[in-house]
């Protein structure tokens, strides 16, 4: 379905593989000074570094024709290590959700050791994964909190 407060990916798949789909999104940092440009309610850019937030806060809806289905959230820096959430956000049962989540419950992926460090994430996703033929996803409203 269409949803113009946010934006969204369908992912059909016709093979047997691993049925996982999770763009990335690059963060604006600068490359000088290592922060990250924000635009507030009134329109005005300015710099932050990640680790002045405790955590992002989004409106996701997840749909598959695999009941399984889950919505994960991912990090990565530009070393290439992943952090997500290793507990399922939500479940891909077509219910929209407003999600509030602490970087502090990030957990290490694909054998990434080391604490998760806000100043070192360069890339978000939100995706899912399921064994289904084809999955959606509608996100919007994302916001960071302190």
């Amino acid at each position: 379905d269409s949803d113009d407060r946010g934006w969204g990916f369908t992912a059909k798949f016709s093979d047997k593989s691993d049925r996982w789909a999770y763009p990335v999104f690059s963060l604006p940092f600068d490359a000088k000074s290592g922060k990250l440009t924000l635009t507030d309610a009134e329109g005005r850019n300015t710099e932050h570094a990640l680790s002045e937030f405790k955590g992002i806060a989004f409106r996701i809806k997840g749909t598959s024709n695999d009941s399984e289905g889950v919505l994960r959230f991912f990090t990565f820096d530009e070393r290439g290590n992943y952090y997500f959430t290793g507990v399922p956000l939500a479940p891909t049962d077509g219910q929209e959700r407003f999600i509030a989540l602490p970087f502090a419950s990030l957990s290490p992926y694909g054998g990434v050791t080391g604490r998760f460090d806000a100043n070192q994430v360069r890339g978000i996703s939100f995706g899912c994964n399921s064994h289904g033929d084809e999955t959606s996803v509608q996100l919007g409203d994302v916001f960071l909190f302190k």
